[in-house]
């Protein structure tokens, strides 16, 4: 079984749907949206729908890996499976990447501040929790390397709320810092996911500490 049926699996389970032929649900259109975050830094989003809505939508929010974009999601057959399962979707570029606003500090210290990437999360979630179509107890986050790490973060307190996430490829150190507490991270609902060959197999084993 491949990743991506793995990672839809999960979510279904954990934020079930409500639709009796989760087969027959298309995307609807795509919307472009734009979030302000605390510290007034400007971030660009991709928002979609299912086509069949029932009363509250769930939805999975999907975060990049430093340096890539929300096109790396976008673009990905998940976004379409995910769809077609009856979730809503939304993927962002975080500060420093893609469409969004470069602030002035550097991107390594993006992977590890708490006054950071942390606050684009915050933001884009505020925007998806004022949303009437979507159902605020059944929110995902998928992501990659920092996505991973802030996905971990995010699952690991009562601040973001979120219901479930899929960690790929994240770093116990880095989610910690990202946290900006000294208490080890204790996620929720996660499942991570990371290859026996990243960095001689430190992902797997950093991976295990922290679901």
């Amino acid at each position: 079984m491949n990743k991506r049926i793995l990672v839809v699996l999960f979510f279904t389970m954990l934020i079930p749907c409500s639709f009796t032929s989760a087969a027959k649900i298309m995307a609807s259109g795509n919307q472009k949206v734009n979030f302000i975050t605390e510290d007034n830094v400007n971030l660009v989003g991709w928002y979609q729908l299912p086509v069949i809505k029932p009363l509250k939508i769930p939805l999975v929010l999907l975060i990049h890996q430093g340096g890539s974009s929300k096109k790396e999601w976008t673009t990905h057959p998940i976004w379409n499976a995910l769809l077609k399962q009856g979730f809503a979707v939304l993927a962002f570029d975080l500060r420093q990447h893609g469409e969004s606003d470069v602030d002035k500090d550097n991107i390594m210290d993006l992977f590890n501040n708490p006054r950071r990437a942390p606050l684009d999360l915050l933001s884009v979630l505020k925007f998806v929790k004022a949303e009437p179509r979507i159902d605020k107890t059944r929110i995902g986050i998928l992501g990659a390397s920092v996505g991973a790490n802030l996905a971990v973060m995010a699952a690991s307190s009562e601040i973001y709320k979120v219901k479930s996430v899929v960690s790929i490829s994240g770093k116990t150190a880095a989610a910690q810092n990202l946290s900006g507490v000294n208490k080890p991270l204790q996620p929720k609902n996660a499942f991570y996911i990371a290859s026996e060959h990243e960095q001689d197999g430190l992902r797997k084993k950093m991976g295990a500490a922290v679901v």
